[in-house]
């Protein structure tokens, strides 16, 4: 029997959930603009090979480069390709930070095609811009993501999927709780900004397009997050049951409440003084 005071805890700086691209690039830049920050990474995987370009990626399909295309550009090719249905501002955001990115993972070692002098080799196949840039090494981007987070020191955990996100005694989200894809084991993180990073790779798994309308798994967010700390906590029986997926059987853990438990605010959790949300980082 497993109580919540046997869970071992982990204390960060600031968490990030989801190993894949955003994840990485997201705890890589807090350690650049505060190399004295404690940085965890959380992947349900492995952070080397998972993510949507595990697999590697043979170029971007929305590079805006300069003497190419412009961000104003960009914004009207989407904003016309999509209807009108678009946020504006974030497009634009992105296009005016995606030239500057594109030169960071060049020197980190990405390799973008380039013509005979040395420049993008852009290729057009949008109406109004060209944002087209080839990766004839695509294949290697997560292996080099995976050395800059080395580098930069930041701690990594594989094998753990968030659960339910925690809030402190303000409300404001505090760590998270999770358990080990393989083992089953518990884990909970207490951190004073918890940055998501989950990812839009909603069709792993589905069996027919029919099924990926329904919801196939519950992300957790702030509307969802428990309260922490817990007054009366609950004790937990871990349990394992298998289910059947397209390409293999993926065995997962329950963790189901039976009867309270002594309370948890004897733990050494004291998390009001966090000062983030679940969208922010610290404020240094």
């Amino acid at each position: 029997m497993t109580t919540i005071h046997d869970i071992p805890v982990i204390e960060t700086d600031v968490l990030v959930i989801g190993g894949g691209t955003a994840g990485p690039m997201a705890a890589v830049t807090v350690k650049e603009q505060d190399p004295t920050l404690k940085v965890l990474l959380l992947e349900k995987a492995n952070v080397k090979r998972s993510g949507a370009i595990s697999m590697g990626m043979d170029g971007l399909n929305n590079a805006v480069v300069p003497g190419h295309a412009t961000p104003e550009q960009y914004v009207k090719e989407i904003t016309i390709a999509n209807d009108g249905v678009v946020h504006q501002p974030a497009l634009m955001a992105y296009a005016t930070r995606s030239f500057p990115m594109i030169e960071k993972l060049d020197a980190w070692g990405v390799h973008f095609q380039k013509d005979e002098t040395g420049d993008y080799d852009m290729k057009k196949v949008h109406h109004l811009g060209t944002y087209v840039l080839p990766m004839p090494e695509g294949h290697n981007v997560k292996k080099i993501l995976y050395r800059r987070l080395r580098r930069m020191r930041v701690e990594i955990e594989n094998r753990f999927v968030a659960t339910r996100l925690l809030k402190d005694a303000s409300g404001r989200i505090a760590g998270m709780i999770g358990v080990n894809t393989r083992t089953a084991e518990p884990i909970i993180i207490r951190a004073k900004a918890v940055i998501m990073a989950t990812g839009a790779a909603g069709r792993i798994g589905c069996r027919t397009p029919a099924t990926c309308s329904a919801p196939t798994k519950t992300r957790p967010t702030a509307a969802t997050a428990m309260p922490w700390p817990i007054t009366s906590a609950p004790t937990w029986r871990t349990s394992s049951a298998s289910r059947s997926t397209r390409c293999s059987r993926i065995t997962t853990a329950r963790l189901a409440p039976t009867s309270p438990a002594r309370s948890a605010a004897s733990l050494p959790m004291p998390m009001a003084s966090a000062s983030s949300s679940a969208t922010t980082g610290p404020g240094r």
